[in-house]
């Protein structure tokens, strides 16, 4: 998948999935280390989504 595609980001519990138009794609957090997963977070708040297609937005 790549990231560029990426529409979407919905997150359940501590579970991410990422939307494409024609794709989904589930993370797991629970079986990624600490440190990797600040950067999966750091990467995907980077992505130009609308706040409302992203958990990465201030209130």
């Amino acid at each position: 998948m790549n990231l560029s595609d990426v529409i979407w980001i919905k997150k359940f519990n501590k579970d991410y999935t990422l939307i494409t138009e024609d794709k989904e794609f589930k993370i797991k957090t629970d079986w990624i280390e600490k440190s990797s997963l600040l950067k999966l977070n750091n990467v995907l708040q980077q992505l130009d989504l609308p706040v409302d297609k992203t958990p990465f937005h201030s209130k």
